[in-house]
């Protein structure tokens, strides 16, 4: 039951986090009018502007006793002010017309995939937890995690059932998308993805040879890929796990070989080809 309340309710913020992760700030806007404020209570994010907007002549001078911007001036209709809070809690305030209005600050939980890595590679059928690292730090608190594999919803966790983790099982050959949603009391909602690639059992190994500088590039062959499958080359900086691995470019192999070419980069790195199904 708990888990299903989790879900229900990741269903109605995700219209919230679609407006979040899509703009760069989730402006709040108050009307300001005779009948009075509207919204009349307003939930924004820290650091995330509220903007008055004074619809009719007014004029309103918009003042809080607990934040520091102190007051904001709306002399005539269209007259328009803003104020950015940078810390959570509950601001009151007052339009200059015996009006009052309440702007609720939430600071966003936090939501980090520790399992799988980023680009890891697995033979089908794979299996393996999907885990999260999730907090809130101001007093709404945290609610849960909810679990996606990419648009299939496989369960939520509410916050006193930590861990954070979810089973995957019995992926097929595939290229997936890992997304979890953190969401706490104050309908803030914040996403963390990976990607990785589950490749079919029994085929034979990729090799890489035949470094090369050419022309001031580096280049090498991928030896043993299927003809016509595409072919990404990924790179990182270090062999220690967890290896963090960055995908640098797809290509379709025309053989059972294919050749990368790459600019030649200060340090040390890794390659690898990953052959998708």
């Amino acid at each position: 039951m708990e888990r299903a309340n989790l879900r229900w309710l990741s269903l109605l913020v995700g219209i919230f986090l679609l407006s979040i992760t899509s703009a760069s700030v989730r402006a709040g806007t108050i009307h300001l009018s005779a009948a009075g404020p509207s919204p009349s209570l307003l939930n924004v994010l820290t650091n995330e502007p509220v903007i008055f907007i004074a619809d009719d002549e007014g004029p309103y001078a918009v003042v809080s006793y607990n934040w520091a911007a102190g007051t904001i001036y709306l002399p005539h209709q269209g007259s328009t002010g803003s104020v950015t809070l940078a810390f959570s809690g509950v601001y009151n305030y007052e339009d200059g017309q015996g009006h009052y209005g309440i702007i609720y600050v939430n600071i966003p939980p936090t939501c980090r995939i520790t399992n799988p890595t980023n680009n890891e590679v697995f033979t089908a059928p794979a299996s393996f937890d999907f885990s999260v690292n999730a907090t809130d730090t101001d007093e709404d608190q945290l609610i849960g995690v909810d679990f996606w594999l990419n648009t299939t919803y496989l369960g939520g966790i509410l916050r006193h059932l930590q861990p954070f983790t979810m089973p995957v099982t019995n992926l097929g050959p595939g290229l997936y998308t890992l997304t979890a949603v953190a969401v706490d009391y104050g309908e803030a909602a914040v996403s963390n993805s990976v990607t990785i690639f589950v490749q079919a059992p029994g085929g034979g190994p990729i090799t890489l040879g035949a470094p090369a500088i050419v022309a001031g590039s580096f280049q090498f062959n991928a030896i043993g890929v299927t003809p016509n499958k595409s072919i990404v080359l990924q790179s990182a900086t270090n062999a220690i796990p967890p290896i963090s691995w960055s995908s640098l470019s797809t290509n379709v192999a025309g053989g059972i070989s294919i050749s990368f070419t790459n600019p030649v980069i200060e340090g040390t790195h890794f390659f690898r080809a990953v052959q998708l199904p």
